[in-house]
Parts: structure tokens; C-alpha cells; sequence
């Protein structure tokens, strides 16, 4: 009988708080909702039990945003109408809130409106991310979708999370001049593979400052600018890199083929194009091939590099060599494969290759790093199907070698280094001479921007450099080949216009700055060499 008492007065109880919610609520309407937050976006999902008034479309529901005040106040901020796809109306369409400040609370209020009386049904607290902020808070990527959102928060820590196939694909992720990556980006060891750089892509980061990039490994990059190519910075890694750290990056399987606009200024190199006051270490491209079907403007192309460094500033990472702390421009990198450039060189335009880098301008250390280098340069004598170039004004002022091109915007610091390489060069379009009036290097002048300077480790060292010490050039097979004409006759007189060495082709500062640079010989000493030069000698 006790228990029969207790039961009755339960039922009288809930039937009084039923006839209570009922009398709180016109609608009738029950509802929850939850959210899921990024740094600058929350997204809420809002759940109903069924209701009549939300079937027949008599009653509306939206969900309002607040933020709130330093008094703590309500402020307004955003206001959404729910639709609901399913027959039932028990679940709406997500809805996102974007343009939120990270880490910061919002208060989101659920009112549904029936016969004209709005009423709050239930309530939420949602607060952003602070992910990225930190490596330890790092936005995980795990898909190429998500690779391609970067630009979206391009200051954030990202860290991959398994291995990314763009297959089918296209690199966007909206790194742009305007919109560099300055965060950093942690590969995991995973392996990014089958991109094809696009006009706006031109590397998997475009353009990076202050940022690092480590732990990464990258296989079969490709980049067809065979139709024409404006001014750029081509690379697998990096297009243009200012103030950035690379660290443990594997590059394998790198194909590009480039032609120069007329008056467009190309770096090129498998890792990057070109990077001023960074720092590589670790970082290797091997099974390289890069085609430049035309050299127009001015160009700098490596195997490794395009152009690495300037005289203004040193590069960020330090490293201790020798028991001293100093800058570290590159160190224990390598790349290797080849490189094939036609000259098509205009008035005022250069070509600098180099198996490592076609041009190294810093103060900061190169060390325990190596090419593994097959050049092949030539030069297009048959112009005709250009017709803003005349046979005439094409001419070449080129400085190739088997490490690097020449230092031509400031100083150089090579220790410890080796170009093991090969170098043809041809002065005509094909494998001959074409023509006894084109078998030279350069045309109807004498002025020494258009000489030519072909050297086993280095094509020009120009002055205010830092040092070339303790290197090696290994010839592969004949080493460099040349079949061109090293005069021509200006003004009635013999004119050398190209310029060969062994080791330099020319150095135009002081000899005591080149030291020990010396080509190979069995009886060769590698005392003090890295474990990466002497790892890829003792093979």
C-alpha cells in the first residue's frame, strides 16, 4: 500500500512539472545543440525531439551569437535561420559562425518563433581553438584538402599526420607574396608525393618567412613552364624562402622543365628557388632533372638550389664548426641529377648554373655538402621563330661550375665541399658547332658582362667574397668539355670570350681567398671532411 502511495504522488508530481513545461513553452519545441570550433570558426548542430509546429512549417528557429563585453555583458554579433533536410525535423542543417577571434568564448541562443512569440529555448557556451598556437597545440593535416587550407591561418604549427598522394589533384593552399607561411610545418616523416606545380604554385610552400619546415619527404615533383615562365621562384620545397629554417627534408624524383619570358628573372632549384637569410640542414634532392628550354633574362639554376643567400643579412640558423658557433647557410645537403640550359640570353641577362646552386651570396657557412652534378649547356643560334630577339643581340653572359655558378651579389663561404661533375658545353643549338659564325659564347662585343666561365667548382668568384677552402672538384669522366671557340675577333683584335678552369674559371679577388681547392687524385686526404662528403666518396 506504501509503495502504491509513493507511485501515485510520482505521477502527480510529473504530470504538474509536465503541465508546467507546456505552459513555459507556446511551441512545445525541445532542443539541444553542439559545436565543434576551429581558430576562427564554430559550427553547431542543433537536435529536436519531433514536433508538430516544426513539420508544418508553423514554427521558425535561428540561433543568435553573442560575445561578451569586459562588463561580461551580451553583445550581439550574428544571427543564422535553421532549415532541416530530414522529413522528421529532428536534426537541422549545421550551421557555422566564422570570423571569431581564436581561444575566445561566444554564447549561442536557440529561439524558435511560433505565432509570433519568440522564445529562448536552450543555450550555449562555445569557445574557439587556440590550435596552431604552439607545436605542442599543432593543426594535425591528414588529408590533401586540408594541406590546401594552410593559407587560411598561414602563421599556425601544422604537423602531418600520415602520407598526402596528390594524384589527380591541384596544389592550392593559398600561399601567396601577400599571404607568405610564417608558421611552421612538421613532415613527421611522412611523405607528400605526385605534385604538380601549377602558374600560382610554384613550389609546395610559394613563399615562406620566418618559418620552419623540417621532418618531410617529398617524391615525384613535377612543373611544366615549358610554354613560357614569368618571373618566379621554382622549387619542390620552397619558391621563395626569407628567414626560414629546413631541417631533415628527402627530395627524390624531381622533373622541370622552364622557359624564360623575355624579360623574366627565374630562380630554380629542386629544393628551392631561392632563399635569402635561411638556413638548410639535413636536406638532400636526388634523381633531379631540370630542362631550361630557354635561359632569357636572368636565370640561376642548381640542382639543390637557384640562388641561396645575399651580402645584407646572415642567415638565421647557427651551427658549431670547428668549436665556433657561426651562421649556418647550408650544411650536410646535397642534391643530384641534371641539369640541361639553352641560352637564349638577352642584352643585359645572365645565366648562372651551379650543380649545388647557380648563385651563393651569403657570409654565412656552406658545409659537408656536395653535387652530384651532369651539365649540359648550349646555346640557340636559330632565334628566327622569336621575333622580338635578332641573332645579333643574343648574348651570353654565363658562369657555370660543378658546385656553384658565382657569388654574384655578395660574399661566399665554402668549407668542406664537393662538386663531383660533369660539364658540356656547346655553342651551338645541338651536339656540334653549328656554324663558324656561331660557335662562340657571346656576340659582337667585348664588354666583360658577356663573357663565358665554365669551372669544375666554381664558374666566377667575384670580389668581396668570404673564402672557398678545403673543397674538391671530382671530374666525371672528361670532366668539362667545351666545344666552342675561346676568341673572336672585335674591333681587329682577338678578344678572349671564354674562360675555363679546372677548378675556377675566374677569380676576380684575391687568390688567398680560394685555398685548398684542389682536383681529385687517389692520394687525396679527407682528414676534417664530413660524414656526407666522405659517405658519398667512399661508395
Amino acid at each position: 500500500m506504501k509503495v502504491f502511495k509513493k507511485l501515485f504522488a510520482f505521477l502527480i508530481v510529473a504530470g504538474f512539472m509536465f503541465v508546467l513545461a507546456s505552459c513555459g513553452s507556446k511551441s512545445g519545441v525541445v532542443a539541444n545543440m553542439e559545436y565543434t570550433a576551429s581558430t576562427t570558426k564554430i559550427k553547431i548542430t542543433a537536435t529536436f525531439a519531433e514536433n508538430e509546429h516544426l513539420k508544418d512549417n508553423t514554427a521558425t528557429v535561428s540561433i543568435k551569437e553573442y560575445s561578451y563585453g569586459d562588463d561580461n555583458s551580451e553583445v550581439f554579433e550574428d544571427q543564422k535561420t535553421l532549415t532541416f533536410s530530414n522529413d522528421i525535423y529532428t536534426k537541422a542543417d549545421d550551421v557555422e559562425f566564422s570570423g571569431l577571434t581564436k581561444n575566445t568564448k561566444y554564447l549561442y541562443k536557440l529561439i524558435v518563433t511560433y505565432q509570433d512569440y519568440a522564445e529562448v529555448i536552450t543555450t550555449l557556451e562555445a569557445t574557439t581553438s587556440n590550435a596552431g598556437d604552439t607545436d605542442e597545440e599543432a593543426i594535425g593535416i591528414s588529408t590533401v584538402e586540408e594541406f590546401n587550407a594552410i593559407g587560411s591561418n598561414p602563421t599556425a604549427h601544422y604537423v602531418l599526420k600520415n602520407n598526402l598522394d596528390f594524384t589527380d589533384k591541384t596544389l592550392d593552399n593559398g600561399i601567396t607574396s601577400s599571404n607568405m607561411f610564417k608558421g611552421s610545418f612538421d613532415g613527421g616523416n611522412y611523405t607528400i608525393k605526385n605534385v604538380k606545380l601549377t602558374t600560382s604554385a610554384t613550389a609546395l610552400f610559394t613563399y615562406t618567412k620566418d618559418a620552419t619546415i623540417k621532418n618531410l619527404k617529398l617524391d615525384n615533383i613535377s612543373a611544366d613552364y615549358s610554354t613560357g615562365r614569368s618571373n618566379a621562384g621554382i622549387g619542390s620545397l620552397i619558391g621563395q624562402a626569407e628567414g626560414t629554417i629546413v631541417n631533415n627534408i628527402t627530395i627524390t624524383n624531381v622533373d622541370f622543365k622552364v622557359k624564360g619570358n623575355s624579360s623574366a628573372t627565374i630562380n630554380c632549384g629542386a629544393v628551392t628557388g631561392i632563399a635569402t637569410t635561411s638556413t638548410f640542414e639535413n636536406v638532400t634532392a636526388t634523381g633531379v632533372n631540370i630542362e631550361f628550354t630557354q635561359s632569357r633574362y636572368k636565370t640561376n639554376v642548381g640542382l639543390f638550389a637557384g640562388q641561396l643567400g645575399n651580402d645584407n643579412n646572415r642567415s638565421v640558423g647557427k651551427t658549431t664548426y670547428n668549436g665556433e658557433e657561426v651562421t649556418l647557410l647550408a650544411g650536410k645537403c646535397f642534391g643530384s641529377g641534371a641539369i640541361k640550359v639553352t641560352l637564349f640570353t638577352s642584352n643585359d641577362g645572365y645565366t648562372h648554373v651551379g650543380g649545388f646552386s647557380g648563385d651563393i651570396s651569403s657570409p654565412s657557412l656552406v658545409y659537408d655538402s656536395y653535387a652530384n652534378a651532369n651539365i649540359t649547356i648550349t646555346k640557340n643560334v636559330t632565334v628566327a621563330s622569336d621575333s622580338t630577339v635578332s641573332t645579333d643581340s643574343v648574348k651570353s653572359h654565363i658562369a657555370v661550375g660543378g658546385f656553384v655558378g658565382c657569388n654574384n651579389n655578395g660574399s661566399m663561404n665554402i668549407k668542406k665541399c664537393l662538386a663531383n661533375a660533369s660539364i658540356t658545353a656547346y655553342a651551338g643549338n645541338s651536339e656540334h658547332v653549328d656554324a663558324a659564325s656561331n660557335d662562340l659564347f657571346t656576340t659582337s662585343t667585348s664588354d666583360d658582362k658577356y663573357y663565358a666561365h665554365i669551372g669544375g667548382f666554381v664558374g666566377v668568384v667575384r670580389p668581396i667574397i668570404a673564402n672557398i677552402s678545403d673543397c674538391i672538384y671530382k671530374p666525371v669522366e672528361e670532366g668539362i668539355k667545351v666545344y666552342a671557340s675561346s676568341t673572336q675577333t672585335i674591333d681587329g683584335n682577338d678578344v678572349q670570350v671564354l674562360f675555363t678552369g679546372n677548378t675556377v674559371a675566374e677569380n676576380k679577388d684575391s687568390a688567398t681567398k680560394v685555398t685548398n681547392l684542389v682536383e681529385w687524385s687517389d692520394g687525396i686526404s679527407l682528414d676534417g671532411f664530413g660524414d656526407v662528403v666522405k659517405g658519398y666518396l667512399n661508395k
